[in-house]
């Protein structure tokens, strides 16, 4: 019987020694564990991955080596490969320097002859990186979705061939289509207004035919019948060889943009069609804005006055304009009397005042610049004058700014003039 034993115990080293030189420079992490659970054989993938040598490994107990979060599992996969059939799991542990890993390890039963099971060769898989990526992917995934929650958007993409649609939670959340939709396509084209349709479907055909990415406004109505205004972003979706195969692309909730443009751009229409003569300027003196009323009554178009100094355009006297300005930024607002340095028949009664800036990125073409100001004046030029318009009397103008820089500040002014000439008349 010891003989047997001894026998048994001979093959048993033979395989282990085989297994070893066989698996030495393998890029996998491969050993061998007896019946005792203990360790014959490691090859130098294990060692670097647990960060030990092979000394340290032979003889130990495999369960504790790794000092796995789960010992329990490891334990009862061993015993299902020495019980004849090979077994996988997946766990963590920590190596000998403190590092955190996970690894994916399949157990096999090693028999010498026979179904006698003698051991178990296992190799383990490091997946720390990979599980990274995926809890990555998923936290990626997570605040994807948690942003087309707040920001109101979502991804959708259509089949070149079949035409289907298809799209993602938050697109179905954002015009409330429900998950269980049986009828996709109908459903997301139905919430399209007819006058829209033809539009869109040819930005979309045009795409997936040759290629050309788009991004257009258009008018949605959910399932609710709310009426939303949605920029649609699309692109060409290609395959490797670069064949279109189909188109992809996102939706945007942009109602309230689209609200706050229109309303802008009434106002902005009204500020420019006043009589008043209204500007906006930093508080250098360069005009972002100048509407109609400025144009006639100073003689420089909007085109010639922007970007110049309001200073130069309108000729205020040096020394009122650093007493004024001097006010404006200590007190936030100025009013008084100014002159016009170059013209003797010219004063005004002007008004000021500041504010900072409200929101980044306003254009310099509306009123909602930096700075703005309002004038008008009454009365005859003198000969000469470059232009002159005759108006009633002014009337308190206000104006509501902002600037694509917290620095700038805005001036409001009202302006009646009248010549020197006129005024010792009269007094």
């Amino acid at each position: 019987m010891s003989g047997a034993v001894g026998e048994r115990e001979g093959a048993l080293a033979a395989t282990v020694n085989a297994l070893r030189a066989a698996f030495r420079s393998s890029p996998d992490s491969v050993f061998v564990i007896d019946t005792e659970n203990r360790f014959l054989m490691v090859n130098e993938t294990l060692c670097r991955f647990l960060r030990v040598t092979e000394d340290q490994l032979i003889g130990q107990p495999y369960d504790r080596s790794a000092r796995s979060t789960d010992a329990q599992r490891i334990r009862e996969a061993v015993s299902v490969a020495l019980g004849g059939t090979w077994s996988r799991y997946r766990n963590s542990g920590t190596r000998m320097n403190g590092e955190e890993f996970i690894a994916e390890v399949t157990l096999f039963p090693l028999r010498l002859s026979g179904d006698e099971v003698v051991g178990v060769v296992g190799i383990a898989v490091d997946l720390t990186e990979v599980e990274a990526q995926e809890v990555q992917a998923r936290r990626g995934a997570d605040l994807l979705r948690l942003a087309g929650r707040i920001a109101r958007f979502g991804g959708w993409s259509v089949d070149a061939e079949t035409r289907a649609i298809d799209l993602s939670e938050g697109a179905r959340r954002l015009l409330g289509i429900r998950d269980d939709e049986p009828n996709l396509n109908e459903a997301a084209w139905a919430l399209h207004p007819e006058e829209e349709r033809p539009r869109i479907t040819a930005h979309l055909e045009r795409c997936m035919t040759d290629g050309t990415p788009f991004e257009l406004e258009s008018v949605m109505l959910t399932t609710s019948g709310e009426r939303l205004v949605i920029r649609t972003v699309g692109e060409p979706e290609r395959r490797t060889d670069g064949v279109i195969i189909g188109a992809r692309g996102a939706i945007l909730d942009v109602t309230a943009e689209a609200t706050a443009r229109k309303r802008m751009e009434y106002q902005a229409a009204l500020i420019d069609n006043a009589r008043d003569a209204m500007l906006v300027r930093e508080v250098d003196g360069t005009v972002l804005f100048w509407n109609r009323g400025a144009a006639e009554l100073y003689g420089w178009s909007a085109e010639e006055a922007e970007g110049r100094s309001a200073y130069d355009l309108i000729g205020m006297d040096p020394s009122e304009r650093a007493e004024a300005l001097e006010e404006l930024m200590r007190t936030g607002y100025f009013s008084g009397e100014v002159t016009d340095e170059r013209s003797s028949w010219m004063c005004a009664g002007s008004c000021w005042s500041t504010t900072r800036a409200r929101r980044p990125g306003c254009s310099p073409s509306t009123p909602t610049s930096p700075s703005s100001g309002a004038s008008r004046r009454t009365g005859s030029a003198p000969s000469g004058s470059r232009a002159w318009a005759r108006s009633p009397a002014a009337s308190p103008t206000t104006s509501t700014t902002c600037s694509p820089r917290s620095s700038c500040r805005c001036s409001c002014s009202r302006r009646t003039r009248t010549t020197r000439s006129a005024a010792r008349s009269s007094a």
